[in-house]
């Protein structure tokens, strides 16, 4: 599964390993952006270094990196971005909706 912010990937998931390319801020709303949303008020910036890899089933909050640990998990991620940007040869995303 990859995920976007905008027209941009931040992250892939498989099984039950996530891996983000960048640091995903949440959007915030309510009196004193007190409340934090996901979706169209979120943020994403480039992320220094190797990608932040979580297994999302015993760490469903994403506050462990395994990456280091675990960097065999991003053979596999890889892959499924690499077989995503080969179809956008021939058939290319709509632009996003909103910009960020």
């Amino acid at each position: 599964m990859l995920t976007f912010v905008g027209s941009g990937l931040v992250a892939v998931r498989w099984k039950q390993f996530r891996a983000y390319f960048v640091d995903v801020a949440p959007g915030r709303s309510g009196p004193g952006g007190a409340t934090l949303m996901g979706g169209v008020g979120s943020s994403a910036m480039p992320m220094n270094g190797y990608p932040k890899v979580f297994n999302i089933e015993p760490d469903p909050h994403e506050e462990h990196n395994i990456g280091e640990m675990y960097n065999w998990v991003l053979g596999p991620l890889l892959k499924a971005v690499g077989e995503y940007k080969a179809t956008l040869v021939q058939s290319p995303n709509p632009p996003a909706a909103t910009k960020f």
